[in-house]
C-alpha cells in the first residue's frame, strides 16, 4: 500500500489552517508508469519540515497530536488505516534526541534472523541454574537488608557509627567551637569519624582531659590581638650637622677695610641689627638707574654719588668672606622628623603618646635653630651665640622611645604566636580526647563492618556468579539470533561513510550497541553533533532490517522520511555521506519498487547534491520547494545555485527572520559565491579579485577602493582560495566559524556592496527570483549599507 500514498493532509503545529501536501503526486497527465520513489523537498527553516516529518512520525505510531492527521492516495481519498505503519519509518531531530543525544548506556540492538544453532537446552540449563541462584540471592539479599542495612538494628555499622557521631556533637564539637571561636558548633563529618584513629595512639583518658584543660587556659591568657610585622625605624643621630650649625654661628667674619663714609656705614649696621637690613634695603634702591633723588631727605643724587654709594655697601657686605659664610649657613640642611604611631597604639598608648611630643618638640626645634641660621645669613657680622642647639639630644631620646617601643612589638608578636602554637595543639589534644571518649563504640563498630563486610562478599561473588550466567545466556541468545549481522552492517555503513574502519564502531555489550572512537569507548553525550547525526542515522537505517535475513534486507516496502540527514558535517563527511545516500536509495530502489523515500532539506546545496544522486543511478525523482505552506515545483535548472546563494547572503545580511540558523555556513557561502563571481567575471581568485589594480581602477572613490584592497583577506586561507583547497585534497576547513556573528554580517553587507560597486548590473539580476521581481527596496538597502560605512 505504500505505492498508493501521494501525501498527507494536514492541520496544526506550524500549519494553522487545514492543506493538503503531496510530495509523492502524479503528474498532471496521470502518468503512472514513473512511480515517484524519491521526493526531494526544499525549504527554509520555518518553512514547515519539521511538522511535515512529525506528522509521518505520529501517522507510523499511531499517535495524532494534530487537528487534521490523514494520508491520501492519488483519488485523494483517506487511506491513513489501509497501509502498514510499521513500514513508516521517519528520522529526523527527534529521532537523533531519543536515540542518541539522550542515551548514555548504549543503543539497543537490532535482531537479524541467521542460521539457527540448536542452543535452546544449553539456554534452557542456564535458565533453570539462573533461577535457583537468584531466588537464593534475593532471600539473603532481604536478610542483609535487614539486619546490617537498617540504622536501628544493632548488628548494623551504621547504628554505632551513628552513635559515635552523636557522641562526637555533644563532646569534640563544642570543644572545637570553642578553640576557634565559631559562633556554632563545629560540624562532625564521616570523613572526620573515619579518620579519628588513623596513627592510633591510646593515652589514659584522664591525663588528656588534664593536658587539654591546662592548654585551654593558657591560650585564653594569650589571646590579645593580630601579630604586627611592620617595624619602626630609629631616626639618624647627627651629631656633625648640630656641631657644625653651632660653629657657623659663633662664627665672626672680619671687616673690610673701610673708608670714612663705609666706616660711618659700619657704625649703623653695628648699631641695630635691623640696620644691616635697611642698607642693603637701599642699595636694591639705588642700583635702579631712574632713581635721582633720595626718599629719605628728597635731595637730588646724581649717578656718580649713586655709584659711589653702591661700592661702598659692596665693600662692607660683598665680601668674599661673607659671601661664602652665608653660603655655608644656607647649605645646611636639617629635617623635620615624621613618624606615623597609628598602628602601634594597641601595643602601649602612653610610649606612643611620648615619641609624638618628643617628635612635636624635636620640629619647634628645627624651627627655631633654621630662625637663627636665618637671622646670621640676615647679619652676616653679628655673631649668634650658642653652646649646643639640643637637637642631639632630642634624637637619642626619640630612639630611645622607639626602642622601647620596638621591644613591645617583639613581646606582642611572641604572645600572637603562641596562640597558634597552643590552638594547633589544642585541636591535636582534642581529637585525642575525642577518640578516647568514642573508643569503645568505635571496636563494636568495627566489629559490626567486618562482619557485614564478608556477608557482602558471599553475596557479591554468587552476583558475580549470576552476572556470568546471564552472560553466557546473551552470548548463546546473541549466536542464535545473530545480532552480529546488524552490527556488521552498520559498522559497514559508518566505515563507507568516514572512509576509515575504526573512527567509529559500534560493538555489541549486555543487550546494547556500545559506541568506540579508533578502539576506545566512547559516551554517546560525548559526541560531535556530526559523529552523532552519522551514527543516528546508520542505527535508524538498520531498524529496516529488524527480523529479516541479511539477504531480505531491502525486500520489503517501506516509506523513508529523512529530515535533513546531512548537517552538521564537515566536508570530508559530507562527501561520505552522500555517496551513503546514493547507495541506500540504490538498495531501496532495486529492493522493492512499491518503496519510497521523501527527503528533506534546508540547504539548497544539499538539494542539488541529491538530485545529481538520484540522476546518477537513474531513479524516478521529484523536487518540491515548501513555501507559503505549500509545495510548488522546484526545477533545478531554473534555481541558479550562485543567484541563490548571493540571495542568502543577501538575508543574513539584512538580517531576516530565521538568518542566525545559518551561522555556521555563511562563511563557505560567502566564499563561494566570491569566487564564483570572481572566475567568471574576472577570471580572478579571492585574494587576486580584491587586491589587483585593474579591477580596483573600477572603482573611483579613493577612499573605498583602498577599504576593499583590505577587505577580502580575512576570507582567504593560507593565501589558497577555496576551490584550490578542494582540488589539492585538503579539508574543506572552515575557519570562519570563528568569528562572530555580528562581523560575519558586516561581511556579508561588505560583500554586496563590493560587487554592487563593480558590477551593479550583474547583482540586480542575480538577486531576481524571477525576471518581473522588484527588487528596488534590497538594492536601497545595500546602498543604505554603503553610506553608513562610507561617511564623508
Amino acid at each position: 500500500m505504500i505505492e498508493n500514498i501521494d501525501g498527507i493532509k494536514i492541520k496544526g503545529g506550524y500549519f494553522e489552517e487545514e492543506c493538503i501536501l503531496r510530495p509523492f503526486a502524479q503528474s498532471s497527465e496521470g502518468d503512472k508508469s514513473k512511480p515517484k520513489y524519491v521526493s526531494l523537498i526544499y525549504g527554509k527553516n520555518g518553512s514547515g519540515k519539521t511538522s511535515l516529518a512529525k506528522a509521518f512520525y505520529e501517522v507510523s505510531k499511531g499517535k495524532n497530536e494534530f487537528s487534521t492527521l490523514e494520508i491520501i492516495d492519488h483519488n485523494n481519498k483517506v487511506i491513513t488505516n489501509d497501509i502498514d505503519k510499521q513500514n513508516i519509518f521517519v528520522f529526523d531531530e527527534h529521532y537523533i534526541k531519543r536515540k542518541i543525544e539522550f542515551g548514555s548506556d548504549g543503543l539497543d540492538s537490532v535482531v537479524m534472523l541467521g542460521e539457527q544453532v540448536e542452543l535452546d537446552k544449553q539456554i534452557k540449563q542456564l535458565e533453570a541454574k539462573k533461577k535457583t541462584l537468584s531466588a537464593k540471592i534475593n532471600t539473603e539479599e532481604s536478610s542483609y537488608e535487614a539486619t546490617y542495612g537498617t540504622p536501628t538494628n544493632l548488628l548494623a555499622p551504621e547504628y554505632h557509627f551513628n552513635a559515635i557521631k552523636k557522641n562526637l556533637q555533644q563532646n569534640w564539637s563544642v570543644r572545637e567551637s570553642d578553640i576557634k571561636n565559631m559562633r556554632q558548633n563545629a560540624p562532625v563529618r564521616d570523613e572526620f569519624i573515619t579518620s579519628l584513629f588513623n596513627n592510633d595512639e591510646h593515652i589514659s583518658i584522664d591525663k588528656v582531659r588534664t593536658e587539654f584543660d591546662d592548654v585551654l587556659s593558657k591560650l585564653k591568657s594569650a589571646q590579645s590581638g593580630e601579630r604586627i610585622d611592620k617595624k619602626i625605624e630609629k631616626i639618624v643621630e647627627d651629631t656633625e650637622t648640630e656641631n657644625k650649625i653651632v660653629s657657623l654661628l659663633n662664627e665672626k667674619i672680619n671687616k673690610p677695610v673701610l673708608s670714612d663714609r663705609e666706616q660711618l656705614i659700619m657704625q649703623i649696621v653695628n648699631g641695630n641689627s635691623d640696620n644691616e637690613k635697611r642698607i642693603l634695603d637701599s642699595k636694591e634702591f639705588f642700583s635702579n638707574s631712574a632713581i635721582s633723588r633720595c626718599p629719605f631727605c628728597l635731595q637730588p643724587v646724581d649717578a656718580e654719588y649713586k655709584e659711589s654709594l653702591l661700592s661702598s655697601i659692596a665693600k662692607i657686605f660683598d665680601t668674599d668672606e661673607a659671601n661664602c659664610h652665608k653660603n655655608e649657613l644656607s647649605s645646611v640642611k636639617i629635617d623635620i622628623v615624621s613618624i606615623d604611631l597609628h598602628q602601634f597604639r594597641i601595643i602601649d598608648n602612653d610610649l606612643c603618646d611620648s615619641i609624638q611630643q618628643l617628635v612635636e618638640n624635636y620640629k619647634q626645634l628645627v624651627i627655631s635653630v633654621r630662625q637663627k641660621i636665618k637671622q646670621k645669613i640676615d647679619s652676616v657680622y653679628s655673631p649668634v651665640t650658642c653652646d649646643k642647639l639640643g637637637l642631639v639630644n632630642l634624637q637619642e631620646q626619640i630612639n630611645q622611645q622607639i626602642g622601647l617601643l620596638s621591644e613591645a612589638i617583639v613581646k606582642h608578636n611572641e604572645n600572637i604566636a603562641s596562640v597558634e602554637k597552643l590552638k594547633a595543639k589544642l585541636i591535636n589534644l582534642n581529637k585525642a580526647y575525642a577518640r578516647e571518649e568514642v573508643r569503645s563504640i568505635y571496636l563494636q563498630y568495627k566489629n559490626q563492618l567486618k562482619e557485614a563486610q564478608e556477608k557482602k562478599a558471599e553475596l557479591d561473588g554468587k552476583r558475580k556468579e549470576l552476572l556470568i550466567m546471564n552472560e553466557s545466556i546473551e552470548e548463546l541468545n546473541a549466536r542464535k539470533n545473530n545480532i552480529h549481522i546488524a552490527i556488521e552492517i552498520i559498522n559497514g555503513y559508518l566505515a563507507y561513510i568516514f572512509f576509515e574502519k575504526d573512527r567509529l564502531k559500534l560493538e555489541q555489550n549486555a543487550g546494547k550497541y556500545i559506541v568506540k572512537c579508533r578502539g576506545n569507548r566512547v559516551q554517546l553525550k560525548s559526541l560531535s553533533m556530526g559523529e552523532r547525526n552519522v551514527i543516528a542515522l546508520c542505527y535508524f537505517l538498520s531498524v529496516l532490517f529488524h527480523g529479516k535475513l541479511k539477504t531480505d534486507i531491502y525486500n520489503n516496502e517501506c516509506l523513508l522520511i529523512l529530515d535533513d540527514p546531512i548537517s552538521s558535517f564537515d566536508f570530508d563527511n559530507k562527501i561520505g555521506m552522500y555517496s551513503f545516500l546514493r547507495y541506500i536509495f540504490d538498495k531501496i530502489h532495486t529492493g522493492n519498487k512499491q518503496s519510497r523515500c521523501l527527503l528533506l532539506t534546508h540547504e539548497i546545496e544539499a538539494m542539488f547534491n541529491v538530485i545529481k544522486i538520484c540522476d546518477d543511478i537513474k531513479i524516478h525523482r521529484v523536487a518540491y520547494e515548501l513555501k507559503d505552506k505549500k509545495m510548488v515545483p522546484f526545477h533545478a535548472r531554473r534555481y541558479n545555485e550562485y543567484s541563490f546563494m548571493l540571495r542568502h547572503i543577501f538575508s543574513f545580511a539584512n538580517m531576516e527572520k530565521g538568518y542566525n540558523e545559518f551561522v555556521e555556513s555563511i562563511g563557505n557561502i560567502m566564499r563561494r559565491a566570491l569566487e564564483a563571481y570572481g572566475t567568471f567575471i574576472y577570471k580572478k581568485g579571492i585574494d587576486d579579485l580584491s587586491s589587483d589594480d585593474e579591477i580596483l581602477s573600477m572603482i573611483q572613490n579613493a577612499k573605498k577602493r583602498d577599504y576593499f584592497n583590505n577587505l577580502m583577506y580575512r576570507l582567504v586561507l593560507n593565501g589558497e582560495s577555496h576551490l584550490q583547497e578542494r582540488a589539492q585534497g585538503l579539508p574543506d576547513t572552515d575557519f570562519f566559524v570563528y568569528i562572530s556573528e555580528a562581523e560575519k554580517v558586516r561581511t556579508a553587507k561588505e560583500i554586496l556592496i563590493f560587487i554592487n560597486i563593480l558590477t551593479p548590473l550583474h547583482l540586480k539580476t542575480h538577486l531576481r527570483e524571477s525576471p518581473s521581481d522588484d527588487i528596488t527596496d534590497k538594492l536601497n538597502k545595500i546602498q543604505a549599507w554603503e553610506n553608513d560605512i562610507f561617511v564623508e
